[in-house]
């Protein structure tokens, strides 16, 4: 389809994204999500590219000061990483529980003491 441009964000970019922006540093957050250093620097271009703006400014090699742009994509992907993490979370404590939904909500219902 000619004039429709599809933007594809993979979760782990995002994840990538937001751990170089917590952590500082790509090194650290290649660190922090398992994978190598090129590859978190090939997911942040690859964003750019996406979003079709420049993420960070660098005015200094390990600076990672964000955009506009990429403080609007930084509040959204935490909240992205933040539902999959709530998501596996969830889906684990159904395992565990012999999988029954039900039980896992009422459980989380109850405070604990």
């Amino acid at each position: 389809m000619r004039g429709c441009e599809l933007t594809v964000m993979e979760l782990m970019q995002l994840e990538m994204f937001v751990a170089v922006v917590e952590e500082g540093s790509v090194h650290r957050a290649a660190d922090r999500v398992c994978r190598t250093q090129p590859a978190v620097s090939i997911a942040l271009k690859k964003l750019a590219i996406e979003v079709g703006s420049p993420l960070f400014n660098r005015k200094h090699r390990f600076d990672y000061q964000l955009t506009p742009m990429g403080e609007v994509l930084y509040s959204y992907a935490t909240r992205l990483v933040a539902m999959r993490n709530e998501t596996v979370a969830a889906l684990r404590e159904v395992a565990h529980l012999g999988g029954s939904p039900a039980k896992a909500q009422s459980r989380k219902a109850l405070p604990c003491f």
